[in-house]
Parts: C-alpha cells; structure tokens; sequence
C-alpha cells in the first residue's frame, strides 16, 4: 500500500464532508431498521433517519452510552444475526467492565485497510518497494488475545509488509533473537511494554544497531519526557496512536505532529462532536472537551453519537504535510479519569507529566482515596522505584511539578493548604507491571473503607 499520496484513499479534504453525510443517513438507517433498541431511542427522540439531510442534524440523534456494549448486554444491541459475525473483540476493562464488540464477516477486510492507511500517515511500512508492499518487517508486541490492538494493529500491519506478531508474554530471549535476526524498520506497541522491554533488554542489545525507524505506541497516556527518553533509548522518533474496539484507529501523528501539537484524524471513518461534557454542547474549536464518535462503517453494532469520554480539542488549522485529513489534539485523559481535588480540576496527563519531569518511572498508580464525608480526600501515590531518595523527598519533586502545571493544585495544596499533598509509597520495580499484564491503570478512585480493608 503506497503511501507516496497524503490522501486517505484519494480523497481531498473538500471530499470528506460529502463522504460523511452519505455514510451517516445509511449507517443510521441500516442500524434503525434491523437493532430494535436504536430504533427505540430514535423513536423516543422523535427523530426518523430520512430527516438527516446535513451534517448539522447530528445532534438531533441520541446520544449512546458505552454501557450498552457491556458483556451482560450482548447479544441485544447487536444489528445482524450471530450467521453474520466473523469473531469478537474484547476491551481490556481499564476503564470498567469489558465490553463485547462483534465484527461482521463484511467488516474485517475494510477495518484492516483502514487501519493500513492511517499507520500509513506515520511513514509505517515506507520506504516501499515496487509492488506497495515494505521490504523490512514490522513488529508489533502486544497481548495475544481478543483485544482490540491485536485485531485492528496487527492484522492492518499485514496489509503493509511482513509482519512479526511478538506476543509481549513471550520470553524475554525470544524478542532479543526476533529484533536481532529480523532488524524490523517499526515496532508498534503499548508505551508500558515499550519502556519494559527496553528495562529488560538495554544490556544485551545494541538498539542503534536495529536500524528502527519508527516506534508508534498509544493504548495509554504518555508525557514528552518518556517519549525524548524512549527515542533516545532507541535512536527514532516515536508516534502517538489512538482508537480503541468501538472505532478501530482514530488518530495518528505524522512527521510534522510534534512542532503543532496535533495528530490526524480519520474523519473519512469517523465523526468527531467535542462536546461540553455537563452540557453535551458542541465546544469551540481549540477548546477541549469531551469526544463523541460516530462509526460509520460499523454494521455489527451502533457506534452512533458513542460518548468516549476521552477528552480533546480539535482545530481547522491545516497540517504541512500536506495530508486531507483534520487535526485534534493527542488525547488529554479520561472524563473519568478527570477528578476535582479541592477545587482543582486534574487531568491525567499533568500526573504523568509531574511524574516524569521530576525524573521518575511512569510506573506508578495514583489512588484517588474518598471519605465517607468528603471526595478526594487523600491522593496516595505508588511509584515503582529502587534508589537512595527518602519518599517524602520524592513525593516533593512531584508535588512541585504538579504544582507548576496545575495553577489550581499549587493554591489548593502549596499556598492555600486546603488539601494535603499526594503522598508517596514507592515499591520494587515490577511491583505494578509485569510482562503479563495488558495495561496499567495509573489512576484509580477507592473508598476510605475498601481501602482499609485492602492494606
């Protein structure tokens, strides 16, 4: 698959808009008329699909909680009969219960090409030979399993060259033997499986001498800092990736994404409402908000108007490199993973980005500790680290951080002192990941009594 064009599958961004509306009418009709619970919340809202005739009617169409793919709701919300499903994709829980995706026999073959051609727009497969195809493998380490980036990444991968499907739970020896003999030009995997192997293999590999081009690694939040450690370790740049078991990819940065703060969105795919998320308003571009996604090529299931809960802002600027397709932001967190501390809105990202600018892993998880009288009570850090410095010492440095990113957290907790400031338990390294998990979930909320109960 040739990426020498920066149109997805030759389309000029004034093409886009055209492609989403007809995608729109027939994916809402087609769910409408064969998943009697879509066609239930339509009729309750008042809405049939041949009123759609603009893009600006969407909101007119009801809003989908992921609570409808939950396991104990399948078969239910499922659009074709099971004749009709070819296999199943399952979410890793990190953010609740696991959700059951079914894919349709008609599906797979086109979410693979998507997939190809949005790790397309990172340079993934290039430089490629005569026949579209790469002439050096790509290796993709993740978890075997039904879990989305096994399905959606490695299969997309096949679409551009030979692919390596190095389960991560595979010994450490075999990975060093696999890098060694087939010298892959891009590894695609998760930040915390990227930053464990290279712990476990730093001392028995010369990585400059792989000859990687690339690292695209999304799946959980990372900071700049462990992306400059990462290339560094590795001698390339590093990509952000995201989409999940719903959307399949979603976005991904290009060559130009680190000057702009932006990454590419798959808007021929997917439509893209930012929204406030008290309001489900649409917000201003550049403001950040809450993604609504709309599938529009998922038969199997209605991914229409599905509130995400990631948190984005998007933007009509243009990308230099030329590519038809809109920018957003690198996702910012989780709704639920936002928390007010006092009166501090925390997102996410500025944990991970305190964490590592005072010098330490990103291996840690921040418990969230509720009273029975009060919410966020105590914030309560492990952190994987075996070294010299007093915890007290450590959990100053972050505090520190935190407290230049968040202008908020410093009056809360450094000026004010209306809230005591995170502490720290620091464990041994591999304490909180190991090579057989799937994802580590850095943020978790437990009650005073659950939490007592657990120590």
């Amino acid at each position: 698959m040739n990426n020498s064009s920066n149109l997805y599958w030759g389309l000029t961004a004034q093409d886009i808009p055209g492609l989403q509306l007809n995608k729109l009418k027939n994916i809402v009709e087609f769910h409408y008329s064969n998943n009697s619970i879509y066609r239930r919340l339509l009729d309750d809202s008042g809405v049939n699909p041949s009123q759609l005739t603009s893009l600006d009617q969407l909101s007119l169409l009801p809003i989908i909680d992921p609570q409808q793919l939950k396991q104990d709701k399948f078969p239910s919300f499922c659009s074709l009969p099971l004749s009709e499903i070819t296999t199943f994709i399952e979410t890793s829980g990190s953010t609740g219960k696991p959700k059951l995706i079914p894919v349709a026999n008609n599906e797979a073959s086109h979410i693979y090409k998507h997939v190809a051609q949005m790790l397309s727009v990172a340079g993934v497969g290039s430089p490629y030979t005569d026949n579209g195809r790469a002439n050096r493998s790509i290796y993709c380490m993740f978890p075997t399993g039904p879990w989305p980036s096994s399905f959606f990444i490695q299969n997309g991968c096949e679409q551009l060259g030979p692919t390596v499907r190095a389960d991560v739970r595979m010994p450490i020896h075999w990975h060093k033997d696999k890098l060694a003999l087939l010298r892959p030009a891009d590894v695609i995997t998760y930040p915390s499986f990227l930053s464990y192997f290279y712990d476990q293999l730093k001392n028995e590999l010369e990585f400059s001498e792989l000859g990687i081009q690339r690292i695209v690694i999304g799946g959980e939040p990372f900071t700049e800092a462990f992306r400059e450690k990462m290339e560094a370790a590795f001698h390339c740049k590093i990509y952000d990736i995201y989409g999940c078991g719903e959307i399949g990819v979603a976005s991904i940065e290009c060559s130009h994404s680190r000057a702009t703060g932006y990454t590419h969105w798959c808007a021929p795919e997917l439509l893209l409402e930012v929204v406030d998320p008290e309001t489900m308003k649409p917000v201003e571009d550049g403001e950040v908000g809450t993604m609504v996604v709309t599938n529009l090529w998922r038969k199997s299931t209605p991914i229409i108007r599905y509130a995400m809960g990631d948190i984005i802002c998007k933007t009509t600027k243009q990308c230099e490199c030329g590519s038809s397709l809109p920018l957003v932001s690198r996702i910012k967190g989780r709704q639920d993973d936002t928390f007010c501390y006092g009166a501090a809105n925390l997102y996410p990202d500025q944990i991970n980005q305190a964490v590592t600018r005072a010098g330490y892993s990103d291996k840690y998880v921040l418990k969230i500790i509720d009273k029975p009288d009060e919410i966020a009570a105590e914030l309560v850090m492990q952190l994987e680290y075996e070294g010299p410095e007093q915890q007290d010492i450590i959990a100053n440095k972050i505090n520190n951080q935190l407290a230049s990113l968040s202008m908020e957290y410093k009056t809360i907790v450094r000026l004010a002192k209306f809230r005591p400031p995170i502490q720290v338990k620091c464990v041994k390294p591999g304490a909180l990941f190991s090579q057989g998990m799937t994802k580590l979930k850095r943020i978790k909320r437990v009650s005073v009594s659950s939490e007592y109960k657990s120590s």
